[in-house]
């Protein structure tokens, strides 16, 4: 053979192998190709699979109609996803709480206040003598939860991937508490993203009982006012962050109507169910705080502009109270205690008229909170920053936030359409009432916070030394604080429970024992 010829014969077996391997590149290259994108693309299998979640079932014909809407929604997805929403950021609808304005009119505002002639005041009133004085909250000292922003300082919502973050203004009502002459001395612990007592710091404990958490989210508030700590302190709730840690650590604590108090500078968790208020040693005391906190400014958007006419001395025999049948009866722990408030009151000649909630499935609307929780914070999920959080079970933030993804918006709307009609509901039994009294059982916890009424929490024992506490909730008509607070003061009145504090030497020595 030549050696032309060789040579061509290794060019055409050359030729040959380029042929196979670009045959072969072609077929399983293609393959892997259309593997590729018929894994990324939507198809008719991920619609069934979707309907499971959703409790629905569409015909095969229905399914290839959603194809196009369906793929071309989750471009819509992704293209929201590049834009940089801050949490400071609401929706463009609001909650109102209000289904027929003409039953809520407005009356002039008023506040009396009567000094304790118990209390020494200091001999050093220089301040005051100089004509400075700002009212009864001058100089006395409070923390804040650390959701409100404080300007030039740490606002870390107790998580961890914001733990260094700093605002560049106070939240409205660290402003307003300041012009009224109180001195922020602490920002207090908070359950991560407001959920119970464990944040980046560890947890939260009972001043009562170091072995047991504080309850949350307004861990620190309850904590630090408890403790005496503070002279009062802020929490908030969406759904019994002021009234749970309130219970827990046996103080008063107020969560105001829903568009009472500004919320501006504060985490949002829940637009339209978050709620500020006050957390004290007394139902007095939340009045005074309250009064310095709550009204329009402009900057929070929900807010009603409704008067506080506090009248400490009005007849408790002017007010028609109620109690929720439903929520004393049956067997539970503090049963006797829940009682004697019943008995307190019919002692002082108030006839208390039974009452029931709306029959209506409450439970079922409490995923409106978690969706909008997981929108308040759809960039730490995405990121996968939520790894950071300290809490990592099923019924923590992080998996409750991926579990939002698969809420329909179809029924988060529908969730809100039953909830206007709960609201409506509520208000027809509102209408005979000025107040009931209620335990924390039975829905009515969640029931009030979806439809925005205001409640007061306050204690009916002393924490034994296991930590364990009893309180009650006076539940009012919205925008009516005064009659609720009115209410729980006539119980504090008559018991002395508010007064007593937890001996801080003996929990020390608890918690040294327990290698704490």
């Amino acid at each position: 053979m030549t050696e032309s010829r060789k040579q061509k014969g290794k060019t055409s077996n050359i030729a040959v192998l380029l042929a196979v391997s670009l045959t072969l590149i072609l077929i399983f290259g293609g393959a892997f190709a259309l593997c590729f994108w018929k894994g990324r693309a939507i198809n008719e299998s991920d619609i069934r699979s979707a309907e499971k979640i959703m409790g629905l079932t569409f015909t095969r014909k229905e399914r290839r109609m959603l194809l196009d809407n369906t793929r071309r929604n989750l471009r819509s997805y992704t293209a929201l996803r590049d834009v940089d929403i801050p949490n400071s950021i609401p929706p463009a609808f609001q909650f109102n709480p209000v289904v027929d304005p003409e039953k809520h009119p407005i009356r002039e505002t008023s506040f009396s206040f009567v000094p304790d002639p118990a209390v020494i005041l200091p001999e050093n009133r220089e301040e005051i003598a100089a004509g400075h004085y700002r009212g009864p909250l001058h100089g006395i000292p409070w923390g804040a939860k650390d959701l409100l922003s404080t300007k030039a300082y740490p606002t870390s919502w107790g998580a961890m991937p914001y733990r260094d973050q700093i605002f560049d203004e106070d939240a409205t009502v660290v402003r307003r508490l300041e012009e009224a002459g109180a001195v922020l001395v602490a920002k207090l612990s908070l359950g991560a993203l407001a959920m119970g007592d464990v944040w980046f710091g560890g947890r939260t404990r009972s001043p009562w009982n170091p072995n047991r958490g504080s309850s949350g989210s307004s861990a620190g508030p309850g904590a630090a006012t408890a403790a005496g700590l503070v002279g009062f302190s802020i929490g908030t709730e969406t759904h019994g962050s002021i009234v749970s840690p309130a219970t827990r650590n046996a103080v008063s604590g107020l969560r105001p109507t829903f568009g009472r108090v500004s919320r501006h500078g504060a985490m949002a968790l829940s637009w339209s169910m978050d709620k500020i208020g006050p957390m004290c040693r007394s139902a007095e005391d939340c009045a005074l705080v309250f009064d310095a906190i709550f009204g329009p400014d402009g900057r929070d958007s929900t807010l009603i502009d409704r008067p506080f006419a506090w009248e400490p001395d009005r007849d408790l025999k002017d007010l028609r109270i109620g109690y929720y049948k439903k929520s004393f009866e049956g067997t539970f722990r503090d049963k006797d205690k829940a009682e004697a408030v019943l008995d307190y009151f019919r002692g002082l000649g108030v006839e208390l008229v039974p009452i029931e909630l709306p029959e209506l499935p409450v439970d079922s609307m409490s995923f409106i909170l978690v969706a909008e929780a997981a929108a308040s914070f759809d960039e730490l999920t995405r990121s996968g920053r939520d790894d950071l959080l300290v809490r990592q079970s099923s019924s923590s933030w992080p998996n409750t936030f991926r579990q939002a993804r698969f809420i329909p918006a179809v029924e988060y709307i529908q969730a809100n359409r039953l909830r206007t009609l709960y609201m409506r509901k509520m208000a027809e039994i509102m209408e005979h009432i000025d107040v009931y009294i209620s335990t924390n059982r039975a829905g009515n916890l969640l029931a009030t916070n979806l439809t925005g009424h205001p409640a007061v929490c306050v204690p009916t024992s002393v924490p034994t030394e296991e930590g364990d506490s009893t309180a009650i909730t006076f539940i009012g008509n919205l925008f009516r604080e005064a009659d609720v607070l009115l209410t729980a003061k006539a119980w504090q009145d008559g018991t002395d429970f508010h007064l007593v504090h937890p001996d801080l030497e003996t929990t020390l020595a608890k918690k040294k024992k327990d290698g704490q």
